[in-house]
């Protein structure tokens, strides 16, 4: 059985403009103009969104690095807020005001920072309550008060410290919504499938039927998109949701786990986590039924072969790659790199997910457009995946 785990750099392999910083740089891109007013959502974050302002802000402060991690941001924008106490602010019932939030998206702001912004509310504030939304304010805990005090600000009014996190996570996901957008809208249109083909080998030989799971950490199906035909059965369990299911956004964007750091960190945070997340939209459910009928099932003598793909293993997933990998204890664990700093890291990033015992027994580490043995491979203007059994 042959279990494909792919993570961004896959998508990026096939000229996917996924990462982070691409949507924080769309609105530099030629096609900018000719595709804004079919990203009604992006264009609302970008006026006033305090997430999208605090990841540009801080990628526009980044000394020359040239990508910024919206997982590490969140979580260190987390445990910011946790030390300075924000939760202690409301303990004697006051409502507060988070004052003068700037639309203009070249000011700087840091959500590190949002108690330097936090107001005590009182009787001067109260041309600010007369613009309150109280029946939006009552269920939320906050109301948002635009042009306040004046043109091209807004504040948000806040009744305690649930509606401060409400806020927050409210913000998190219109920028989640937005980011979903902007891939459907935009990045996938761009897709051409003529340009690839799907080769697997097994010790040699070109194989093109069989089935393929693919454990996807993307948002995106381009791996069955592109490669599942009659004889190719590809099937694909969405970790982090799919950009493409249209009831609602179940895409999974958050902070990695808090359970290894070293501080305690107010439980009313946790809806920030992905591990929150994945269970709060359904998305390891796809997970939890591929496990128990499927893999849990194979036999001791059938091999399990994970091939990861663009996943940098790092440990905002660690947590559900070990239980992924550890499913089948004696499964093969093929990892392919593009470059030989970029397999470093992952050396010491599957050592950290499982013991150095088993990566020394289970890894194999492969340059992934190795003409042999690899998995990514462009051959005459076509995009060859591969797989070897060797």
């Amino acid at each position: 059985m042959d279990i494909l785990v792919i993570g961004n750099g896959f998508d990026l392999a096939h000229g996917l403009e996924t990462r982070y910083k691409d949507f924080l740089d769309f609105p530099q891109n030629a096609d900018f103009k000719n595709y804004i007013d079919k990203l009604p959502k992006y264009k609302k974050c970008l006026q006033v969104n305090v997430w999208l302002k605090h990841f540009i802000s801080n990628y526009r402060n980044l000394n020359g690095e040239n990508w910024i991690d919206f997982e590490q941001e969140i979580f260190d924008v987390i445990v910011s807020l946790n030390k300075q106490s924000i939760d202690r602010y409301f303990s004697d019932g006051s409502s507060y005001l988070i004052k003068s939030i700037k639309f203009d998206i070249n000011d700087f702001f840091d959500l590190k920072n949002i108690n330097n912004l936090m107001e005590k509310v009182d009787t001067q504030h109260y041309e600010y309550r007369k613009k309150v939304n109280f029946e939006f304010f009552k269920e939320k805990g906050y109301s948002i008060i635009l042009n306040m005090p004046y043109e091209d600000t807004m504040c948000v009014y806040i009744q305690d410290f649930k509606g401060f996190i409400a806020f927050l996570y409210d913000q998190l996901r219109e920028l989640t919504e937005a980011f979903q957008e902007y891939i459907t809208q935009y990045v996938l249109c761009k897709v051409r499938k003529e340009n690839f083909d799907l080769t697997i080998r097994q010790k040699g030989r070109i194989i093109n039927t069989g089935h393929i799971f693919v454990l996807n950490f993307n948002y995106t199906n381009i791996c069955e998109k592109l490669y599942k035909n009659s004889n190719l059965n590809i099937e694909t369990i969405f970790l982090h949701g799919d950009v493409k299911k249209q009831d609602f956004c179940n895409l999974v964007l958050g902070s990695k786990s808090y359970a290894d750091f070293q501080e305690d960190i107010n439980p009313e945070y946790n809806v920030f986590q992905k591990h929150n997340q994945r269970h709060k939209y359904g998305t390891v459910e796809t997970y939890q039924d591929f496990y128990h009928e499927k893999l849990s099932k194979i036999l001791d003598s059938v091999q399990v072969n994970y091939h990861v793909i663009g996943h940098s293993l790092d440990e905002s997933d660690q947590r559900l790659l070990k239980s992924i990998f550890n499913a089948k204890k004696d499964s093969i664990i093929y990892i392919y790199y593009h470059e030989e700093k970029i397999h470093q890291k992952l050396i010491k990033n599957i050592t950290e997910i499982i013991t150095e015992d088993e990566v020394t027994t289970r890894v194999r580490f492969v340059k992934q457009n190795d003409k042999h043995r690899g998995i990514l491979q462009e051959r005459k203007g076509i995009l060859t995946i591969s797989r070897s059994l060797n």
